[in-house]
């Protein structure tokens, strides 16, 4: 199984001259200014003291490691949005279940930002991520060992935990104390503590302030960060800025996040609102936090009677979900197949410009449309809600779902290689194509199968084209 950046973290926890003493605890400032700054003081160094600050393998200058860590955040943002479509997928029709994968929509905004902050500092855009594992270790251990499986009360427990702000910057009393009784369920059901992963977002933001002074944005105490650099003017490179992807390009339903790193001051606004939005310091209504939370308290009576019989990480590869019905095993593979081919023509479109001439099925603005829009609507939407319908195996009554399993091999860094890739996906495309076409009886492919298949078909043949022109 691959490592991927999350997973490679090491958390520090704060030293003991870092930790708040009984004396300072005792000692409340009397302004509202000093009481507000030993209340973000407070909260964050508690943080630091139970989850650790996030740090890179080795030590790195303040730029490599501000990179290092916005590849690591594209993994959780990509992570989290194939978990909430796949609970998202096990819900009936309706108010919630669009609730769920409309979080899952804005974990894609978070991600592709997060390539915007990555080419505005020179780096590698990052679209690969580990597979949730069906081995002993979960895949990346990110803010809880990741699972694919149906929604739950202890899954939204899960969800609300990582996404809630930190527990002493709930100022609300009630809403604290709630948020606190679900982490421990989150606890319960994750078999360990769930960690705030807004420390990341935090550091990111620490690293990217021009300096130590709490800025107006997100006035980070300096304490916890004592030690910790910046980023230099010099590593910014605003000269690419027509790699980014623009709003114009990508865009969403009310809330969805899509920016353009033009200067400091538009990272640092952009990584405060993904943490604001989800991961961050905020309870507002628009936070992930704030409408999981609604979901908890809605599970009982209007979530759960609408769950489906969904199995628990579905994998075409091995361990206890391994997919053993024929029929289904050809759906979950051409999943796999559409999954990967969404990623790789972001990758491929990012690395080009948004003024480029190309008007090709390999120019940007058509990769861009096929990826977030075609590849979505024909392929990924309509096989997963399919894979929702079959069973696991043969005679079984539980249902697989999508895996949105990844190859073990690094996903394609170069023009070349990725158009390679995607080649191979394609044959692969078709070789699970013709072999649903061939299953016969009960199995054979409905009316609506066909027109899926046939979408499908088209899609790759457009492509393909393109690839052989």
């Amino acid at each position: 199984m691959k490592h991927g950046r999350f997973s490679r973290l090491q958390w520090r926890k704060a030293a003991p001259t870092l930790a708040l003493s009984e004396a300072l605890e005792a000692a409340l400032p009397a302004t509202l200014e000093k009481t507000l700054e030993w209340i973000g003081d407070r909260a964050v160094l508690e943080a630091v003291r139970e989850y650790g600050m996030p740090e890179t393998p080795t030590p790195m200058a303040p730029a490599d490691e501000c990179r290092y860590l916005l590849q690591a955040a594209a993994e959780i943002e990509q992570s989290l949005m194939v978990q909430y479509l796949f609970a998202g997928n096990s819900m009936a029709p309706g108010m919630w279940r669009n609730t769920i994968t409309g979080i899952a929509v804005e974990e894609m905004g978070h991600l592709i930002t997060v390539q915007n902050l990555i080419i505005s500092l020179g780096g590698q855009t990052h679209m690969d991520r580990e597979n949730i594992s069906y081995e002993e270790e979960p895949a990346g251990d990110y803010s809880f060992p990741p699972s694919l499986e149906k929604l739950s009360k202890e899954a939204v427990a899960k969800y609300v935990t990582t996404e809630s702000p930190l527990p002493d910057e709930i100022t609300d009393a009630g809403i604290r104390a709630e948020a606190l009784a679900i982490a421990q369920v989150a606890q319960d059901a994750a078999h360990r503590p769930v960690r705030h992963v807004g420390l990341l977002f935090a550091k990111l933001f620490w690293l990217l302030q021009p300096d130590d002074n709490p800025h107006p944005i997100w006035p980070l105490p300096p304490k916890p960060f004592h030690g910790i650099g910046h980023v230099p003017d010099e590593a910014f490179q605003f000269d690419a800025a027509l790699r980014q992807a623009d709003g114009s390009e990508i865009f969403g339903p009310p809330g969805f996040i899509v920016g353009k790193v033009l200067s400091r001051e538009d990272a640092l606004r952009l990584v405060y609102q993904i943490a604001s939005q989800g991961e961050g310091p905020t309870t507002d209504s628009n936070s992930h936090f704030w409408r999981f939370l609604l979901a908890y308290r809605a599970y009982d009576a209007e979530i759960g009677p609408g769950i489906a019989p969904v199995a628990t990480n579905p994998s075409t590869l091995g361990g206890p979900g391994r997919i053993n019905a024929a029929r289904t095993l050809a759906w979950a593979k051409l999943l796999n197949v559409r999954y990967e081919l969404i990623l790789l023509r972001l990758l491929l479109a990012l690395q080009q410009r948004r003024d480029t001439p190309d008007q090709t099925p390999l120019g940007r603005p058509q990769l861009i449309s096929a990826a977030i829009y075609t590849e979505m609507d024909i392929g990924v939407k309509p096989v997963a809600a399919r894979l929702a319908q079959l069973p696991i195996a043969e005679g079984s009554a539980e249902m697989a779902g999508p895996p949105y399993e990844l190859p073990a091999a690094a996903l394609p860094g170069t023009d070349t290689a990725i158009k390679q890739r995607m080649e191979e996906l394609l044959t692969e495309s078709a070789s699970q194509i013709k072999a649903l076409r061939e299953f016969t009886a009960a199995d054979a492919p409905t009316a609506d199968d066909q027109s899926t298949l046939g979408a499908i078909e088209a899609a790759d043949q457009e492509l393909r084209d393109a690839l052989e022109a």
